[in-house]
């Protein structure tokens, strides 16, 4: 009985390697297809894109021109000079489920920049923590700037992808706001 269950176990782990291979690699594909050069696939979108259900699992792709959040037939796209942020914020800082957080989230986003996000939505009062990374994208919108709230999924979505992504966004966003070697406020 035991031989059973571990043959199960073995063969239901090297099901999910197979599974997790082959998801990256048509990821990788269709994001070629796409003209775009990086991105992060399987996060999880907590705020800030409307239409959208929170929870659900999103593929983030970017090229020199546009970010591009994707979520089955849903499609949203961002151009660079509508970025002014992203950040990535791994698991000491918090979500809290109550008193609506992410509208303090927002608040605090337009306020202090992404990682004011994060901190404005941490600030209330709830009973239950959300631990884990986020990336957190601010963008103008209609004279605004909005912030985008994504959640790296623990096992699924790598963390070194994640921040290799979120530096070469950023380092992005700085050079279009550069100008003979001086970041334009």
């Amino acid at each position: 009985m035991e031989i059973i269950l571990l043959l199960i176990a073995i063969t239901g782990l090297i099901f999910s390697i197979v599974y997790r291979r082959n998801s990256k690699k048509n990821f990788k594909q269709k994001m070629q297809e796409q003209g775009f050069d990086i991105g992060i696939r399987d996060i999880v979108y907590r705020y800030g894109l409307p239409n959208m259900v929170e929870h659900s699992v999103a593929n983030v792709y970017a090229n020199d021109e546009r970010l591009v959040i994707e979520h089955k037939d849903l499609k949203y796209q961002i151009d660079f000079p509508q970025l002014t942020a992203i950040e990535f914020v791994n698991k000491v800082d918090q979500l809290e489920k109550n008193k609506s957080p992410l509208a303090r989230g927002i608040a605090g986003g337009l306020v202090l920049g992404p990682l004011g996000a994060i901190a404005g939505a941490a600030s209330g009062v709830g009973a239950k923590k959300e631990k884990g990374g986020f990336v957190v994208i601010n963008y103008k919108s209609e004279g605004e700037i909005k912030p985008i709230i994504l959640q790296v999924r623990n096992g699924v979505t790598s963390l070194s992808e994640t921040t290799k992504f979120v530096k070469e966004i950023r380092s992005k966003i700085i050079k279009l706001n550069t100008e003979d070697g001086v970041i334009k406020l």
